[in-house]
């Protein structure tokens, strides 16, 4: 029997219109109130930018929707790729660091979707339940 089991703590998944992301991206300062540095220069290089940055919004809040934790800001969550291409979530936050998730992200020409499945979460010493 294994002394740790893997318990899946919480579910969040969230879709965005990419058009409406366009739109803020264009005219507001979006990217820098919510996206890191590392993030906006990965979206920002190549095609598809829109579809980029949709989803990504999407896994941030898919986080808050899996974790519960509605105080988290969603620039300290933080989308990066390993060598393959596979994206995981960091939290810049230290109060709420250790995050144990798998993210899926995927998009079409007008909509961005994230799913988030948190693993045995737990912020000082209490376990998080999923968002409700």
């Amino acid at each position: 029997m294994t002394k740790n089991p893997q318990i899946i703590s919480g579910i969040g998944i969230d879709i965005v219109d990419i058009k409406r992301i366009k739109k803020l991206v264009e005219t507001t300062s979006f990217l820098k109130r919510f996206f890191a540095a590392p993030e906006i220069k990965y979206c920002l290089k190549g095609k598809n930018k829109f579809e980029r940055i949709a989803a990504r919004f999407a896994a941030k809040e898919a986080v808050i929707k899996a974790t519960g934790l509605k105080k988290l800001a969603l620039k300290d969550i933080v989308l990066i790729k390993d060598k393959t291409g596979k994206p995981s979530i960091e939290i810049k936050n230290k109060k709420y660091s250790g995050l144990n998730a798998l993210v899926s992200l995927s998009h079409t020409a007008d909509y961005a979707c994230a799913s988030v499945v948190v693993i045995n979460h737990q912020v000082t010493g209490k376990q998080v339940s999923g968002h409700k």
